[in-house]
């Protein structure tokens, strides 16, 4: 899990940001020992976090013979962050962090619908009430500090890094939060990857439709192992 998500340990708010995330990937490697070549897997927020891993950790760039980024992280979420209710929500944490549940209630109120806006989800009640708990369930602090890292990381540059290492991304047709579009613009630019556009999916492919994931990241696989 990312810092300050699922069973990792809380982190404050000014310590939750993209490179950090990509320092706790090169940690793990490392602590594991892991001499034999990787495959890196994102999604989301993830994606960001590969990118930034590839471009600033070259030792493991060279080790690398395949990437799946699932609802590539851009300019799409970019210009959804800085919508003024988002600000308004940092604004209610920074200036009343005591009132607890009033700011978890505008999380779900304002983070997960828009996250859950998706064909999927919408027609599946128990599916979204589970997403919705998963965003419950994150701390306070790691939602408001990753939302002010995305608004100003920028990953662009470390498409360059990709070159030839073969890659899938993946996209749910009905993805508001990081469009089709941001997928498409990463294929361009990374000519080893193939775009697969799910039907019928939003951003939360791994939950929405696994069989997709999983396909692509064994067919990766398949590719990667002499």
């Amino acid at each position: 899990d990312l810092r300050g998500h699922g069973k990792s340990d809380p982190v404050p708010a000014s310590e939750c940001n993209i490179p950090d995330a990509a320092d706790d990937v090169m940690a793990v490697l490392d602590d594991a020992g892991v001499t034999t070549p990787i495959i890196l897997v994102g999604h989301s927020l993830g994606t960001m976090v590969v990118l930034n891993f590839l471009r600033r950790y070259p030792q493991f760039r060279l080790r690398c013979r395949g990437v799946v980024l699932v609802s590539f992280a851009s300019e799409g979420m970019t210009q959804l962050l800085k919508l003024p209710i988002v600000n308004s929500l940092r604004h209610v944490a920074e200036e009343n962090p005591e009132d607890v549940q009033a700011l978890r209630s505008a999380v779900t109120n304002v983070v997960a619908p828009v996250v859950t806006a998706a064909a999927a989800l919408a027609h599946e009640e128990d599916m979204r009430k589970l997403h919705i708990k998963l965003i419950d369930d994150t701390p306070l602090a790691t939602i408001i500090g990753f939302l002010d890292d995305l608004q100003e990381e920028d990953e662009t540059e470390s498409l360059a890094q990709l070159s030839s290492i073969p890659g899938a991304v993946l996209v749910g047709a009905d993805d508001i939060f990081t469009p089709v579009a941001s997928s498409e613009y990463i294929v361009q630019h990374w000519p080893a990857a193939r775009l697969t556009v799910v039907p019928s999916a939003g951003h939360m492919l791994p939950l929405e439709n696994p069989a997709a994931v999983n396909t692509a990241i064994s067919a990766m696989l398949a590719v990667a192992t002499p």
